[in-house]
């Protein structure tokens, strides 16, 4: 998906959230109050790595639908 459609989807509502596997690299694009999962892209060499960056995401996924904050939130 085009992130650009993505965003204004999200904004507009038609969308309730957008999850991407990269880090968000769009600075005319404000992410404050835009339902919107941005992680690192697992990518990594090692096993331990991926595995770790793993986690993270799912502990991140997991803990917004609770109504809690993740812990590696970007723009807090």
């Amino acid at each position: 998906m085009e992130n650009r459609a993505a965003y204004e989807a999200v904004k507009e509502g038609r969308l309730w959230v957008y999850g991407i596997d990269e880090t968000w690299g769009h600075p005319d694009f404000a992410l404050d109050g835009v339902n919107a999962i941005v992680s690192p892209h697992v990518g990594s060499e090692t096993h331990r790595g991926k595995e770790r960056m793993q986690c993270m995401t799912a502990k991140t996924v997991t803990t917004y639908p609770r109504g809690k904050t993740p812990e590696l939130v970007v723009n807090r």
